[in-house]
């Protein structure tokens, strides 16, 4: 049944703008080059509405990328964008028949493939990966997706999307890592007590694992060593945070680094703190597991437990929860909860049977 997928459409909000930049949307990469590699005859083409910013078509790992450069305006603009996107789909079907459309994430994006999937007669279906479920998504009415055709990455995620939409997406399909891109297992030191990675953004909560590191500093931990990696709006409000507390000889904070630096990152680490009031279904999480890190979370990962991660209710249960993982001398394992190549086939198969 596969063969008859030839031609796969999608469509995302972002997209990296060269295949040296791994930092943007690093788990859309992983995914989308593993469905290259699972399924090497099936042509991939990319539709991206906002990002990059100025190159309109190009090559990525061999696969046509065509950028709509909507540079996240809104209004006209946004509409503008959206039509761009369902033309330029159009053109792309009549040089070479696109057979499914698939959408990352339920916002304009999803919009103009539904249109493309409607106008060409081929399948749609949206993969909501993030904050899209909840309350106030004007897309995710607009777009409207059936049950069938619709996937979430968590149970959580399913039921805020019922708590607000009214309705529960069919599959469930978590994102996931891809084994062989990590360094081998460090079962030895681990120099870094904490570490944190992520936007730098207020829905990631950031100041509560400075707030942590500063914590456990004047609560035995002296010499407590934590890092901080990534970019974004708060950096300068997180590191005058930092100084506040007087953390600079306690906590680095990086700035963006490449992906690959997060593995090593995440192989010298003790304790992934993951702060974040909202995730649909975090990727730094299982990265994180995978490395032998013990991960501490407000975030469900799964209805199920899972080894080696501790869901927290509030920050000071983080501390104590925090206090005991550091002081634990349990042997360093790999935790691997799901990989990119069966949730690509799982994909696949829905995609396929849609035709």
């Amino acid at each position: 049944m596969s063969n008859k997928l030839k031609h796969l459409l999608i469509l995302t909000p972002g997209f990296p703008e060269d295949e040296a930049d791994t930092t943007c949307l690093p788990y859309l990469q992983q995914f989308i080059l593993s469905y290259q590699k699972l399924y090497p005859t099936l042509k991939i083409t990319i539709l991206s509405l906002h990002h990059p910013f100025d190159k309109s078509s190009y090559q990525w790992y061999g696969m046509d990328v065509h950028c709509m450069m909507g540079k996240n305006k809104a209004g006209v603009n946004r509409l503008l964008t959206i039509y761009r996107a369902y033309k330029k789909g159009l053109t792309i079907h009549k040089q070479e028949r696109i057979d499914a459309v698939l959408s990352i994430w339920v916002t304009d994006a999803a919009l103009a493939a539904k249109h493309i999937a409607r106008k060409i007669g081929a399948p749609f279906f949206a993969w909501a990966w993030g904050q899209e479920v909840k309350p106030g998504n004007k897309y995710m009415k607009l777009v409207n997706p059936d049950e069938q055709q619709l996937a979430v990455m968590s149970d959580y995620q399913n039921e805020i999307l019922y708590q607000s939409y009214g309705k529960r997406a069919k599959y469930v399909i978590p994102n996931g890592i891809i084994e062989e891109v990590f360094p081998q297992l460090n079962t030895g030191e681990r120099k870094i007590d904490l570490l944190a990675v992520g936007s730098l953004i207020p829905l990631k909560q950031y100041h509560l694992f400075i707030e942590l590191v500063h914590w456990l500093r004047e609560n035995g931990r002296p010499n407590i060593k934590a890092v901080l990696a990534g970019d974004g709006v708060l950096k300068d409000e997180l590191i005058a945070l930092q100084h506040q507390y007087k953390l600079e000889n306690n906590l680095e904070i990086t700035g963006a680094v490449a992906h690959q630096h997060i593995f090593e990152l995440m192989n010298n680490g003790k304790v992934f703190v993951h702060p974040s009031n909202y995730e649909g279904h975090s990727t730094v999480m299982l990265e994180a597991l995978y490395s032998g890190c013990k991960v501490v979370s407000f975030m469900p990962m799964s209805s199920t437990g899972i080894d080696n991660f501790t869901q927290c209710a509030d920050i000071d249960e983080m501390k104590w929860v925090a206090i005991k993982l550091l002081a634990d001398t349990t042997p360093v394992k790999r935790v691997v909860y799901s990989t990119w190549p069966q949730n690509v086939a799982h994909i696949h198969a829905i995609l396929t049977s849609m035709l």
